[in-house]
């Protein structure tokens, strides 16, 4: 029985003195897949769409820039620094596809607020307006998990320490999706698309964490449900 195939959004970036733009996807998201019994691939920009959905069995969308403004109706802030279109396009295709589909879905950092913008919500776009610190910059937050959550249900426990990287965050939840986690500072920390869907954001980094049993078990949970719905 072949291992799950999980098709993995890498980030593209703009690299060296001479501008050259690459593809770039770090090895502990793909060590996370690995390490959870999936096999990890990376989705290229320009691969069809169509044939990347019929290879994969689930999708991780991973953390980046910052979505464009306009995609949730407001005016751009100062501070973004906006996905490169590259990207954007790519990832507006396989959600197409994977949202036609049961296919489980798990969007980390800027992942989540993907799929939150795609479901009609929007985002704060810059949180030390609302905090008043950038603590969430390049730190740790507590997480408390919501009792009746699919989180829960997988065996993340009620409260845990995570990192985090951003300075964004969701704001009103999209439609048919639930906050399920917050942190301490009262931001939301995870949604979960309603109904029997695998459907997971989370806004904190699992993977910057493999150390971790809340890690650990998001990954294999999400792996897991990708070779059950084959």
């Amino acid at each position: 029985m072949r291992q799950p195939i999980i098709l993995i959004s890498p980030d593209v970036i703009v690299h060296g003195d001479i501008p050259r733009k690459k593809s770039a996807l770090g090895l502990d998201y793909q060590q996370a897949i690995s390490d959870a019994g999936g096999l990890p691939i990376v989705a290229s920009p320009y691969a069809n769409a169509s044939e990347l959905f019929d290879l994969a069995d689930g999708w991780l969308i991973t953390g980046g820039d910052d979505l464009p403004a306009n995609l949730f109706g407001q005016e751009r802030h100062e501070a973004n620094v906006d996905v490169d279109p590259l990207r954007l396009q790519s990832e507006l295709r396989l959600h197409e596809r994977f949202f036609a589909s049961d296919k489980p879905v798990l969007g980390i950092c800027m992942g989540a607020q993907f799929l939150n913008v795609m479901a009609g919500g929007d985002l704060i776009q810059h949180l030390p307006d609302v905090l008043g610190n950038d603590c969430r910059k390049n730190g740790t937050t507590q997480i408390a998990i919501s009792p009746n959550s699919k989180l829960k249900s997988i065996g993340l426990p009620d409260t845990f320490e995570a990192r985090c990287f951003h300075h964004q965050a969701i704001g009103t939840v999209g439609q048919g999706w639930t906050a399920t986690a917050h942190g301490s500072d009262g931001i939301i920390e995870a949604i979960e698309q309603s109904g029997d869907h695998w459907r997971i954001g989370v806004q904190w980094h699992p993977e910057r964490t493999l150390e971790s049993t809340p890690s650990r078990t998001l990954f294999v949970a999400f792996v897991s449900a990708c070779a059950n719905r084959r």
